[in-house]
């Protein structure tokens, strides 16, 4: 349901509560720890805003809007979830556009309630000008005592915002939102299989955990579940298309192939197969390194069989030599045959 704020047409706001008592979120798999930490926080007298920080596609608007229906399914609907479009905010970037006066008269008709930013971060990430008047616009809000901020910002966002304004995020909690245990992404993968698998299509029981393994061994593809959720759904528009009543492992596998450029029989072979040929495939391609790729090998097998610190790269490398011998090739040929890039 849109609502608008006061005459000002330029600011949209939708009232998460009345959504979820009418059905209309959805519920997630997990985070109830983070939902657990957003309640508490919110129910603090002092210091009660939150920040969301994570990476894009980790679900920290689905995130939100679950915590707005378990809310409302436990009867707590006095004081509503206020979700506001970020791209209602744009003009702050435009010379002489909407009035600043407008935006302050907008969210001075708020009611007392939760209020929402999705998308926080891109509407202020390297833009000083909109950031600043963001900053005044949220401060007098906060200061009102009745409306509580939730906002959402990738860690890069979150850096930035750190380096620029640190005094203003003085005023919130900071909630790390992570990618979530592999167990969790199938699930949520399956359920969200079910709802775009066509009537009379049969769906083999492993293509989810495929299309997530996959996920997490080609970064390229993007953050998990979003990435395995979109190969599967244009897995399924592959085999549409060729009039399969089937979605299979091949499938998967062809889409897969075809976003990243990586041959499917390279594809098909185990990460487990795929390591213990890595040392020799990359002597293909490099002639005469031999000791610098086995040590390079050895120290991105040992990272990948989970022998290093979770929160660091799988390897960092400093290559030395003179022109031609082959550092670039390596470097290219390791992004290949590990990350399929």
């Amino acid at each position: 349901m849109t609502k608008v704020m006061s005459e000002f047409s330029k600011i949209h706001y939708y009232d998460l509560t009345l959504e979820a008592l009418k059905g209309r979120l959805a519920s997630i798999v997990g985070r109830k720890e983070e939902g657990e930490r957003i309640t508490r926080v919110i129910g603090r007298r002092i210091h009660n805003n939150c920040l969301l920080v994570g990476p894009s596609g980790v679900g920290k608007t689905a995130l939100v809007h679950a915590w707005a229906k378990e809310r409302a399914e436990r009867g707590e609907t006095s004081t509503p979830i206020v979700e506001l479009e970020a791209d209602s905010f744009d003009a702050l970037n435009a010379t002489g556009a909407v009035p600043f006066q407008k935006y302050q008269e907008g969210l001075e008709a708020l009611p007392a309630c939760v209020l929402f930013i999705d998308n926080f971060g891109h509407l202020i990430y390297n833009k000083l000008t909109a950031l600043y008047a963001m900053i005044q616009l949220l401060k007098a809000v906060a200061e009102r005592g009745t409306v509580q901020l939730l906002l959402v910002m990738e860690p890069a966002q979150f850096k930035w915002l750190e380096q620029e304004q640190p005094s203003f995020l003085n005023l919130f909690e900071v909630i790390a939102v992570k990618i979530q245990p592999v167990e969790e992404q199938e699930q949520i993968v399956r359920e969200s299989l079910a709802r775009f698998v066509p009537s009379g299509m049969a769906v083999d029981v492993c293509v989810s955990a495929l299309a997530v393994g996959l996920a997490e061994r080609f970064p390229v593809l993007g953050q998990l579940p979003a990435s395995a959720i979109q190969i599967l759904d244009e897995s399924v528009a592959l085999a549409q298309s060729v009039g399969a009543s089937r979605l299979g492992e091949a499938d998967v596998y062809r889409v897969v192939s075809d976003k990243i450029g990586v041959p499917l029989s390279q594809l098909q072979m185990s990460e487990k197969d795929l390591l213990k040929n890595l040392e020799s495939e990359l002597n293909k391609g490099v002639i005469g390194q031999r000791s610098p790729v086995a040590q390079i090998t050895s120290t991105i097998t040992r990272a990948k069989l989970g022998l290093k610190n979770p929160n660091r790269p799988l390897g960092s490398f400093l290559v030395l030599g003179p022109s031609g011998v082959g550092k670039t090739e390596t470097a290219k040929l390791i992004a290949q045959k590990v990350f399929g890039k």
